[in-house]
């Protein structure tokens, strides 16, 4: 795995928080740290993982291994907040990565029941802006709820544009076309309707 030193050669850069227990002894320079948090999904790793009530999760992720987080939950978005970013940025971190953003598409299959989401998952990142002054985030997809967030997000990812990885099989797969003309589309909207940087994410197996 490359040590902090050898990451400098990136500008922005994601780490395992709990791999990194003083980010404040990260190199300094043009790198931007960013820390990993899942917003629509729970690993039952976490150390908070065990205090998140039932009543706020709506199924699994077979695939990954996680449950679904039902963001409309009274009580979650304060959660997330006070278990999860919190404890980090009194360690001094100020980037965060929120993956999983899109993952309530798999139970909320309606428009009322997305937009629902869509909602509380704005709540959250205003919250977020409001109790971390100066925060940065960096979006796993949440395309959707972009335009209604702007000045809060400093760039947005998206994983498989070209190669993905399907969890189930452990296979690296290609990317149809259709999707990948799909997501190629939102990371040009991204770029050019909210001038922020697109990330695309891809998936291939290293050789030699």
């Amino acid at each position: 795995m490359p040590t902090p030193p050898e990451l400098r050669a990136f500008d922005l850069v994601v780490l395992e928080p709990d791999h990194v227990t003083t980010p404040g002894a990260l190199p300094a320079g043009t790198t931007h740290w960013y820390a990993y948090t899942s917003v629509g999904e729970i690993d039952p790793r976490r150390a908070y993982a065990a205090d998140v009530p039932a009543a706020w999760l709506r199924g699994d992720n077979p695939a990954w291994r996680t449950r679904l987080v039902d963001h409309t939950a009274a009580g979650w978005g304060r959660f997330f907040e006070e278990r999860v970013v919190a404890p980090l940025w009194q360690q001094g971190w100020r980037g965060f990565f929120l993956d999983t953003l899109d993952a309530h598409r798999s139970f909320a299959t309606t428009p009322q029941a997305q937009r629902a989401q869509e909602d509380a998952l704005v709540v959250l990142v205003e919250r977020l802006h409001v109790r971390f002054p100066g925060i940065r985030l960096i979006f796993n997809r949440g395309f959707e709820i972009l335009p209604r967030l702007r000045g809060k997000v400093e760039a947005v990812a998206a994983e498989s544009l070209y190669r993905g990885f399907d969890a189930r099989t452990g296979a690296y797969v290609e990317v149809a076309a259709a999707d990948r003309a799909w997501l190629l589309a939102q990371l040009q909207a991204v770029r050019r309707g909210h001038g922020i940087s697109a990330i695309a994410i891809d998936h291939v197996t290293l050789k030699g």
